[in-house]
């Protein structure tokens, strides 16, 4: 009796699972200590991308609706996709929960010119999703200005969630995906502020989402005053970096007496 043919039991490669928010959030943290002015590029594409990855995904988990349901039936494919260099891992360039005509407006105002195709992608994620969670703060001069389009609403779309203490964790993002969120924000807003141009308008909206999210935040309590006093165009500026840092020095004092 002839023997059975034996089927071939071996199963395909795996998929790889997607990266997590904090595993694309640490990503772009060692992409930013590994800046250098001969891989300035490649940095900033890989941290933009990521930090924009990671924020998009924990606004899915949040269920943070950025826009009223009518203005989100856009199609998912109208934004190009764009590659990180560092890690060879594509990302799509359109942003979650982001209506196409923010991203075109960001893409319209941005200012592109001189770099590569990647860093322009990721720069036009990061300026949509301020236009997104911007918070109405600068008036629509300074948005003109400074190259970045505005929520339509005027409001953010975040809440406080997240309480300050001293037992905040990054590895307990499941459980306080708020953190994880504000400081992605954060961690966003200041590379913003350190390129060039220095797109000004898109930094401060993302510090204050971190805010917004995080109001006892010291850190963007300082990073926020600290951009409002490097343009310092109104008078306004200096008073808002003013009450920032007593704010921060605040929190500063009562969390230094709790611990000892």
């Amino acid at each position: 009796m002839a023997p059975k043919s034996a089927a071939s039991k071996r199963k395909g490669p795996a998929t790889p699972s997607p990266p997590t928010p904090l595993v694309l959030y640490k990503r772009a943290l060692a992409a930013v200590k590994s800046w250098s002015p001969l891989c300035s590029e490649t940095c900033d594409t890989e941290a933009l991308t990521c930090l924009t990855a990671c924020i998009s995904q924990l606004q899915t988990r949040m269920g943070i609706q950025l826009r009223p349901q009518e203005e989100t039936e856009v199609a998912a494919s109208e934004a190009p996709a764009t590659s990180t260099a560092a890690n060879g891992t594509a990302q799509d360039s359109n942003v979650a929960g982001v209506p196409g005509a923010v991203v075109a407006a960001a893409a319209a105002a941005g200012q592109d010119g001189g770099i590569s195709a990647g860093l322009a992608a990721a720069l036009r994620q990061a300026e949509a999703l301020a236009a997104a969670v911007g918070t109405g703060e600068d008036s629509k001069e300074e948005e003109e200005k400074d190259g970045c389009a505005s929520s339509s609403g005027g409001a953010s779309p975040y809440v406080a969630v997240v309480r300050h203490s001293l037992d905040l964790d990054l590895e307990d993002w499941e459980e306080e995906p708020g953190f994880l969120l504000a400081s992605a924000h954060l961690e966003l807003g200041k590379l913003l502020g350190r390129m060039w141009p220095r797109r000004w308008r898109c930094e401060r909206a993302h510090l204050r989402a971190a805010l917004a999210l995080f109001p006892a935040c010291v850190a963007a309590r300082l990073a926020l005053a600290q951009a409002l006093l490097a343009r310092s165009d109104h008078p306004s500026d200096l008073q808002q970096a003013e009450g920032l840092l007593a704010g921060a020095l605040s929190t500063a004092e009562r969390l230094a007496g709790g611990s000892g």
